[in-house]
């Protein structure tokens, strides 16, 4: 019988509208686990950077606007291409001042 992976999710990681600003603030914890996928969601009426070392801007996300990464998830054995556990990502705001929602990020992960 071949290697059974199953799916399942960190906790989902939220920054409310009032804690975005033109610098860098983590979302949520560090990754528990290496990420299959990730899922990030701006809920807010501005446009923002993500980034993976708080420095640098890496990835846009408009307002309202979704991304998914898919990384690995039709993947059935443990290698390959990861967000790493103990990774951080980041995200400040790339347009106005938002006065409405959240940024979110949920982690799928594969687990024996």
């Amino acid at each position: 019988m071949g290697v059974q992976i199953r799916l399942e999710f960190e906790p989902c990681r939220s920054l409310a509208f009032g804690n975005l600003s033109g610098t860098y603030a983590a979302l949520g914890g560090p990754l528990a686990h290496s990420a299959r996928m990730l899922i990030l969601q701006n809920s807010t009426n501005t446009a923002v950077w993500i980034s993976k070392n708080g420095v640098d801007d890496h990835l846009p996300l408009m307002p309202n606007g979704y991304m998914i990464l898919d990384l690995t998830s039709n993947k059935t054995i443990p290698v390959g291409f990861f967000l790493s556990q103990g990774d951080q990502l980041y995200v400040k705001q790339r347009g106005a001042v938002p006065n409405t929602g959240f940024i979110d990020l949920s982690v799928i992960y594969g687990a024996e």
